[in-house]
């Protein structure tokens, strides 16, 4: 697909920086943004997508635009492995990264892209991984869906960014606009799933959403990523499961699981004394607000409503999050920071519901950033304002 002479070029700069190419001379031939669009796409891979570096030489890759929003390989295996069905459609296919990992697990896939050149690159890239059971077809997701046989599951990631390129979160706002091209799509399949922002509003989507079966909350490395929305259309019943799954590089995944019909009634208690450890809640349990079935399933108690810290005597090593043992807890005042913060000169400090950000803390007590000491500044279920001093418990 690529000329020859970007192909040489490509190979001369792949291991440049990239700026460094962006302000060379080439000559008038040369078509520039493409190369520099195919060195951006190797990067990408290097990165986000390990198993294809093998085919990297062999792979083309699209706009910058189209990495924005693709899955890394990690958040696509994961949806992939949410099926057991045998045929998909996939209504974005965009750059067929999720595509490519459906098609490992079911027997025919469909993949539906309107912009024809993203179309000719993923048919391409389909063929060089040896994806022989996908379809390419070019055209709108909108008049695919209203012709389309009948299928397992139809899965779509809608484009979030405007005519503008403005992001947008609303669900009408999209491309395709879901809440309009949904009712139709729910007479010819049992499955849907549904790729939303990690800024939607969960609430929001129980509420616009017919059917939700499950909804998983999916972060990286402590940095969310996907909400991804089940729907089953012989799910009637208004229970909906909550997965919070944090994936990380050592593969020591996190992950939490619950009903919102169990949650409902359920009584957190708050406590203004430190127990022997505190338990800092990953970035998908903060998303998902699941607070009352943390407390149920760890027996911890929250420090305060918006502190979002918990503490126990007990320890849990497989608590959703960071664990910490407590060493010492002061009074956030100035008679605290001159006696006992003064000997620690450097530590990791996290403000929680607390008057001060972490440089106008650190500014206060002098303190460097890192070393082995972890201070929490927050507010306890008394309103007063604490320093807990302590360290990280490893959870490998």
């Amino acid at each position: 697909m690529l000329p020859q002479e970007i192909k040489h070029l490509i190979q001369r700069y792949k291991d440049k920086p990239l700026e460094s190419v962006v302000f060379k001379k080439f000559p008038e031939n040369v078509d520039v943004p493409l190369l520099l669009q195919q060195l951006e796409g190797r990067r990408f891979i290097a990165n986000k997508m390990p198993s294809w570096n093998t085919f990297i030489d062999e792979l083309v890759f699209p706009s910058h635009l189209a990495f924005q929003q693709a899955s890394s390989e990690q958040t696509a295996r994961y949806k992939a492995s949410l099926l057991q069905i045998e045929s998909l459609v996939d209504l974005t296919g965009g750059m067929g990264i999720d595509s490519y990992f459906f098609s490992q697990r079911v027997k025919k896939l469909v993949y539906i892209e309107q912009q024809s050149n993203l179309c000719s690159i993923a048919s391409h890239n389909f063929n060089v991984l040896g994806a022989q059971n996908i379809d390419v077809i070019n055209t709108q997701a909108e008049v695919y869906s209203n012709t389309m046989p009948m299928v397992d599951c139809v899965y779509i990631d809608p484009a979030r960014r405007n005519i503008t390129g403005a992001k947008v979160v609303l669900l009408e706002d999209c491309s395709p606009n879901v809440e309009a091209i949904l009712p139709h799509i729910l007479t010819k399949t049992r499955y849907v799933l549904l790729k939303l922002s990690p800024m939607f509003d969960i609430e929001m989507a129980v509420r616009s959403l017919p059917n939700i079966k499950e909804i998983h909350i999916v972060a990286v490395d402590n940095d969310c990523k996907e909400l991804l929305v089940v729907l089953d259309v012989l799910h009637s019943l208004p229970s909906c499961t909550y997965h919070c799954i944090n994936i990380a590089e050592n593969n020591q995944n996190q992950q939490h699981s619950y009903t919102n019909e169990l949650v409902q009634g359920v009584h957190i208690h708050y406590t203004s004394q430190l127990s022997t450890y505190v338990y800092e809640p990953n970035v998908t349990i903060l998303k998902a607000g699941c607070f009352s079935s943390i407390a149920t399933a760890f027996c911890v108690e929250k420090l305060h409503p918006n502190s979002h810290l918990f503490t126990s005597n007990q320890l849990h090593i497989d608590f959703p999050g960071r664990i910490f043992e407590v060493i010492e807890v002061v009074e956030f005042n100035k008679k605290a920071i001159k006696t006992l913060l003064t000997p620690i000169k450097k530590a990791n400090v996290t403000v929680r519901n607390f008057p001060l950000r972490v440089d106008e803390f650190r500014k206060k007590t002098q303190l460097k950033e890192g070393g082995d000491t972890y201070i929490f500044a927050t507010t306890v279920a008394n309103n007063k304002k604490v320093c807990i001093i302590c360290r990280k418990i490893n959870q490998k």
